[in-house]
């Protein structure tokens, strides 16, 4: 960024927050922002025994005027269905009818997005813009190693307990807009699995599919933000984002991203595997208009595991999501967005 740049944006007071800075990342009036639709990753969910995917994310920014809805789609299943899902949410259920909305995606999220962009290509997709955090364009080559090496017995068995928990109507409040099946059975359709649904899902997932998958999702804005754990995001694929500011820190990655980090740096790729959030490598999430990296592990880029800032790198996911919303609303009336607010930075400044 030049000087000038920057006395403009100081004289302008037009400076917004980056995502570590602890301050209100806001350039737009929230209740002046289109309705935000937040879609989840494998395995996610809404909101199951108290917990939400999006950790706070809805509450937080619905209490500062946001316009915020969550759709549950099936946790285990190909983008191909699952678009579909998303598809019907937004033109029924979402009660959005003919109102523009923006979309945002977080893991397989984002694939289930671009699926349900590229399949509408109608007017009633009124989608303003889109975009990912920690997704998989490029495929995981986790999920060609499972392919090839057909873990079914080991990896089934935790995945279909951890489908029937987010559905378990004995631990999740009922809800309107789920069919719970008849005579009492504890079993929600959408968490019945078999080897079936599992190959859909890492074959979506898959490095060897994703080569080969149509990327063009018709002429919406697409945004993508790339996750970072174990290594500084100083990283040259980093350097080519802009709106994040670059940090020699890094992320301590979760514990339990370990064996998969370990799968995916000792297994054929396409991409660097050095470098990744634990699940997804560096390069494989890039795609559309990159806004950068952040020093985040898989889990931790939408708050799971944890509510606060993380201490060490000031990372706040419900600061990102915030600023990223901003950023896609100012961009869509044809204002500069965020990235004129983040100079390059080092471990010598004081982290604020």
């Amino acid at each position: 960024m030049s000087k000038a740049s920057i006395e403009n944006n100081k004289a302008s007071n037009q400076r917004v927050p980056c995502w570590h800075v602890n301050a209100d990342p806001q350039h737009i009036d929230p209740s002046e922002i289109a309705p935000v639709v937040l879609v989840h990753g494998f395995m996610g969910f809404e909101e199951a025994a108290g917990f939400e995917y999006f950790n706070g994310v809805k509450l937080t920014l619905q209490n500062k005027g946001y316009r915020i809805l969550t759709p549950q789609l099936t946790p285990i299943e190909g983008s191909t269905e699952r678009a579909q899902e998303l598809y019907n949410y937004l033109q029924g259920e979402s009660g959005l009818h003919e109102e523009a909305f923006f979309l945002i995606g977080h893991s397989q999220g984002g694939l289930d997005i671009r699926r349900a962009l590229n399949r509408s290509a109608s007017p009633s997709m009124n989608a303003i813009a889109a975009a990912s955090i920690g997704t998989p364009h490029g495929g995981t080559n986790l999920a060609d190693y499972y392919l090839k090496t057909g873990l079914k017995v080991f990896i089934q068995g935790p995945f279909r307990w951890v489908a029937n928990w987010i559905y378990d109507d004995t631990r999740t409040p009922r809800k309107k807009n789920i069919e719970w099946p008849a005579q009492g059975k504890r079993e929600h359709p959408k968490a019945k699995m078999n080897n079936s649904n599992l190959k859909r899902t890492m074959t979506t997932l898959s490095e060897s599919f994703q080569a080969k998958e149509p990327k063009a999702t018709s002429n919406i804005p697409f945004y993508s933000i790339a996750g970072l754990a174990g290594e500084p995001i100083t990283h040259k694929l980093c350097r080519s984002g802009s709106i994040f500011p670059q940090r020699d820190v890094h992320d301590r990655i979760n514990p339990l991203l370990q064996p998969s980090r370990i799968i995916l740096q000792n297994h054929r790729s396409r991409f660097d595997t050095r470098f990744s959030d634990g699940l997804v490598p560096l390069g494989s999430q890039i795609y559309g208009d990159f806004l950068g990296c952040i020093p985040a592990d898989h889990l931790e880029q939408v708050g799971l595991g944890q509510k606060r800032a993380n201490t060490k790198t000031k990372y706040s996911h419900l600061k990102l999501i915030e600023s990223l919303i901003q950023h896609m609303a100012l961009r869509a009336r044809g204002l500069s967005g965020l990235e004129k607010s983040c100079p390059l930075e080092s471990s010598n400044d004081s982290m604020r």
